[in-house]
């Protein structure tokens, strides 16, 4: 911004003042009964001098009569603005559960604050890690200005070196770890199976040791069969002897 301040050494004085001020776009749905859409923006009014709440939308009470004031003149003055339709638009999307899609509303600018006055004193290449391109107090030669330049080249690539180096130290011991978890996992994996196999030759080793019993009954039975059958066979001997 650039001032007339009259002198006669310079018509001009750039005073680099640069004011901000804070804005939000409110859209406020048209078409509605003012107090309705007081209401549907959470704008509820004092209603204490009111019996019900269709007192305060029709203001007249059941038997006819005005119904108490419930707002200010202030307050119906800010919902007048809306009715300007050289403010109405048709929303390309839904912003809120008040303004759809489609439908028309007035667009407002409200003030958020604070306003603010700011004069320019550093410009910087990139954020924190460029060099200095504008400074209000401090004035350097072209030779002290690549000087400059050239450390912070130095220092960036000092950076990113170390950087890399990091980060390749943070992947080799991402390695070394992920190679203990696979280690740890495959004797793990070993010691399911040892154990398993060992499971295994008992319950074999059960199964014969029943099928030998099974076999040894079996071999004694027909041991004590043929002896009886032997001695039947003796008895029979006797018996036609001592006839």
């Amino acid at each position: 911004r650039k001032e007339s301040d009259g002198n006669s050494e310079s018509s001009e004085k750039e005073d680099e003042i640069v004011e901000v001020r804070h804005y939000a776009i409110k859209a406020t749905p048209v078409g509605l009964n003012r107090k309705v859409r007081r209401i549907i923006q959470a704008k509820i009014p004092n209603l204490s001098k009111l019996d019900d709440i269709s007192d305060y939308i029709t203001g007249k009470t059941s038997t006819g009569e005005a119904a108490p004031s419930a707002t200010n003149s202030a307050s119906y003055a800010s919902d007048s603005e809306p009715e300007d339709e050289t403010s109405h638009v048709t929303l390309p999307q839904s912003l809120n559960k008040n303004n759809k899609k489609s439908t028309t509303s007035a667009l407002k600018l409200v003030e958020l604050g604070p306003r603010l006055r700011l004069k320019l004193y550093k410009v910087e290449r990139g954020l924190s890690n460029g060099d200095v391109m504008y400074h209000a107090f401090v004035k350097k030669t072209a030779e002290e200005a690549a000087e400059l330049k050239k450390r912070k080249e130095s220092e960036n690539t000092l950076k990113k070196r170390r950087r890399e180096e990091q980060e390749a130290n943070v992947a080799k011991k991402m390695a070394v770890k992920e190679e203990k978890r696979e280690g740890k996992r495959r004797r793990k994996e070993e010691r399911e199976k040892e154990m398993m196999d060992s499971l295994r030759g008992v319950g074999d080793a059960v199964a014969n040791g029943d099928d030998d019993d099974d076999k040894e009954e079996d071999e004694s039975s027909g041991t004590e069969e043929q002896s009886e059958s032997e001695e039947e066979d003796s008895d029979d001997d006797n018996e036609e002897e001592e006839e």
